[in-house]
């Protein structure tokens, strides 16, 4: 039976200090490169938001919120996903606002690419609430 090793670099550099004689070297944390989907964090009125659009789109429910056109705006709102009694994960929805028009509530996530994760989320999402979430795409 093999085992694996792991170690952190804190724990390499150690041991290289102590069987090369010298003072431990760490390396710096990589930079953060370019988001896979190319998505800019931002934050907006001191809330941090995933993208732009997710951003714009916080920004254009505060208005509809102020209009009377929703209300109880809540953002990155936690919904456990779960079988049976036991919890397999959660979604976090990006806004959930009551519609005044509609008379219903909304789950509501701002979406540049449906990627195969949150595809599934959303199914089981659907499955386990009985109501779908609304997708917002830029247009």
């Amino acid at each position: 039976m093999t085992r694996t090793l792991r170690l952190t670099e804190l724990q390499v550099a150690a041991h290289q200090a102590r069987t090369l004689g010298r003072a431990p070297q760490v390396m710096a944390a990589p930079s953060p490169g370019k988001s896979k989907f190319r998505n800019v964090r931002v934050e907006n009125d001191g809330e941090a938001c995933d993208s732009k659009w997710e951003a714009e789109r916080l920004q254009q429910l505060q208005l509809m919120e102020k209009a009377g056109e929703i209300r109880e705006l809540r953002t990155q709102v936690s919904f456990p996903l779960m079988v049976g009694d036991e919890m397999v994960g959660a979604y976090v929805a990006d806004a959930v606002y009551f519609d005044v028009k509609q008379n219903r509530k909304v789950v509501e996530d701002a979406k540049g690419y449906r990627t195969p994760l949150y595809r599934w989320k959303a199914r089981h999402f659907k499955a386990q609430y009985g109501f779908a979430i609304s997708e917002v795409r830029k247009s």
